[in-house]
């Protein structure tokens, strides 16, 4: 056997620990949700030579990467197991910084959190704070966004893994798209802020206040703009939040 020969196994063998490395790498940028930060791997796996000449078969790659990029990010939903009011020294508490801070920390901070090293935000607009849109049921492109916990092209799904709902090019959906209730339970509201377009709405003075007014809530159990827009709630009724993992 000569030298060339006693050489193609282990050039096969280094050009497969290659195309797996690669695509490691690919898909790590893929999970982190960091892909556009690869930009210039990609362009150097596109560009320049053949197969032959590198050792890697970049057809094989391409593919991996579709692949890859089809694949959904997936985030989960919880409703919290304690009642708030819209106040914010007693229950949501604009103690430290916002309404909408206070309402971070008691998602993170609930019973019901199912991931201690994951990070949740309140589905809660105060209108200032926390925007979703200024322009309704935005299905191309959002206006006027602030610090909204929703993200594109995201799937979201219950505790148990059920999917309540995916978003497409904005980080909102448009009802007839919620697939489950987010409880059974009757009669329960969550806190949201918003209209029935995901517009802001009153929002007991950026859930700060028991003393008056109303702060718009939704029926944990329904599936159209309920779910967003079921009434105004007295500022000093308990209700729950929706926690998204971010």
């Amino acid at each position: 056997m000569n030298a060339a020969q006693t050489t193609k196994p282990f050039a096969r063998t280094r050009r497969a620990g290659t195309q797996r490395c690669v695509l490691l790498f690919v898909l790590s940028c893929v999970i982190a949700g960091s892909l556009f930060s690869c930009s210039p791997f990609y362009a150097g796996l596109s560009a320049g030579s053949s197969p032959d000449e590198d050792g890697i078969d970049r057809d094989a790659l391409w593919t991996a990467v579709l692949i890859a990029l089809s694949q959904r990010p997936v985030r989960t939903i919880f409703l919290t197991n304690s009642l708030f009011d819209g106040e914010s020294d007693g229950d949501f508490g604009a103690t430290n910084g916002t309404g909408i801070d206070e309402a971070d920390r008691h998602c993170n901070g609930d019973s019901a959190r199912p991931f201690a090293n994951a990070n949740f935000a309140a589905l809660l607009s105060d209108g200032l704070n926390r925007v979703a849109t200024t322009s309704p049921n935005c299905r191309n492109n959002c206006t006027g966004q602030i610090d909204w916990p929703l993200r594109s092209y995201t799937d979201y799904v219950l505790t148990d893994g059920r999917l309540i709902f995916g978003t497409q090019a904005t980080p909102i959906f448009v009802f007839g798209e919620l697939t489950t209730a987010v409880s059974t339970e009757a009669g329960t509201f969550h806190w949201t802020g918003l209209q029935s377009d995901w517009r802001s709405a009153d929002n007991c003075a950026r859930w700060t206040t028991i003393a008056t007014g109303t702060g718009r809530g939704g029926q944990t159990t329904a599936f159209d703009e309920a779910w967003l827009n079921a009434a105004g709630l007295n500022c000093s009724v308990g209700a729950r939040l929706i926690c998204v993992q971010l």
